[in-house]
């Protein structure tokens, strides 16, 4: 039986799985048994981006149903949601933009 105060973090494994890079173990305490106990939230690694283009274009179009159509985001909330995936930020924002997955102007992004 699975121990009901943990769950697999849901964000880390679907990108995994949708582009094949390795399955990182990424725990997450949803609670804690006392109002007093510190939550305990180890950082996962990473998947790693993969160096082929064309692997690279299928992990990158795994990363697109995080934003939503027709919606700005600010370059600062792209980084929050794509921290969760990776820590380099930067370079997913800029293979999104190469790629054409997400659009750049003003400091702003959205899906095409």
């Amino acid at each position: 039986m699975s121990n009901p105060r943990t769950e697999l973090d849901p964000v880390i494994p679907r990108f995994c799985a949708q582009t094949g890079a390795s399955l990182p173990l990424a725990w997450e305490f949803a609670w804690a048994d006392q109002p007093d106990e510190a939550v305990v939230r180890p950082t996962p690694p990473p998947c790693p981006v993969p160096s082929k283009q064309g692997k690279r274009r299928m992990f990158l179009e795994g990363l697109v149903p995080l934003f939503a159509p027709r919606r700005r985001y600010p370059e600062t909330e792209v980084n929050d949601i794509l921290r969760e995936v990776h820590p380099d930020v930067a370079a997913l924002r800029r293979y999104l933009v190469e790629e054409r997955l997400l659009m750049r102007a003003d400091g702003h992004y959205w899906r095409p």
